[in-house]
């Protein structure tokens, strides 16, 4: 994406120093990775707590999980189809 400039060490540094709890970094590039561990401080212990907190969050899926029903209700909240899910008729949004 290459939307902000600087090493990466620097970005992750100033997204913490902006209020962020972690930094994301998914090049896949140890040095780049080694570089951002370096540059930072470990977690802090409100943001750690703030971790914990939502992970205790959460939960297992209650029900069966239909992955087709799914997607079709994506695609009508993304306003792409209308679906009938009592028909499980589709129709694009004319």
């Amino acid at each position: 994406m290459k939307a902000l400039h600087g090493a990466p060490g620097e970005l992750a540094r100033r997204a913490i120093e902006a209020g962020a709890d972690v930094a994301m970094h998914c090049s896949g590039s140890l040095n780049e990775m080694e570089a951002i561990a370096e540059a930072l401080q470990p977690i802090s212990s409100k943001a750690l707590a703030r971790w914990k907190f939502a992970r205790s969050m959460v939960k297992e899926p209650q029900g069966s999980y239909n992955p087709r029903e799914d997607m079709a209700r994506l695609d009508v909240l993304l306003g792409a189809i209308q679906y009938d899910f009592d028909q499980a008729i589709v129709s694009p949004w004319v």
